[in-house]
């Protein structure tokens, strides 16, 4: 099943079939917005990013969250998965994009919150609104609220 993935305000993540535009279920985050989402390449796994700063890795078929990886010390405007699924990053309103190891996700809730992040971007002075990864994860390109893509 072909599925589209509508991040909503209400902490939802609601998963529609793409063919029958019908509900087949719904995520549901332990915070309050999601702003952004994005499915890994295989639809097997997704990534979600939200106001309390936190990056979760969903598994889609069992609708449960698998990781919740803390990081960012604001809201998480934009994620993004590369093609191969093994990197993810997120775009912050605290002016940094975080990459993410998806191959060995450690939830990181209880300890160290860069646990699973590989590595912090920083180079933008206003908030980070979009990013994106090449297929093979090597390039990270990111736009923000100080008219800069970088």
């Amino acid at each position: 099943v072909r599925l589209v993935a509508v991040a909503c305000h209400d902490g939802c993540v609601h998963l529609v079939g793409l063919d029958t535009f019908v509900a087949v279920g719904q995520l549901q985050s332990p915070t309050p917005q999601i702003f952004s989402v994005d499915f890994d390449q295989a639809g097997r796994r997704l990534v979600s990013g939200d106001d309390g700063g936190r990056v979760m890795v969903w598994d889609v078929a069992r609708h449960t969250l698998l990781h919740r990886l803390a990081g960012h010390s604001g809201k998480v405007f934009d994620v993004a998965v590369s093609g191969d699924g093994r990197l993810a990053v997120s775009a912050s309103d605290d002016c940094t994009l975080r990459v993410w190891s998806l191959a060995d996700p450690r939830d990181s809730d209880g300890g160290d919150g860069d646990c699973g992040c590989v590595q912090v971007l920083a180079g933008h002075s206003n908030w980070v609104c979009a990013c994106d990864l090449s297929s093979d994860g090597a390039l990270v390109v990111s736009g923000s609220f100080d008219s800069t893509v970088r």
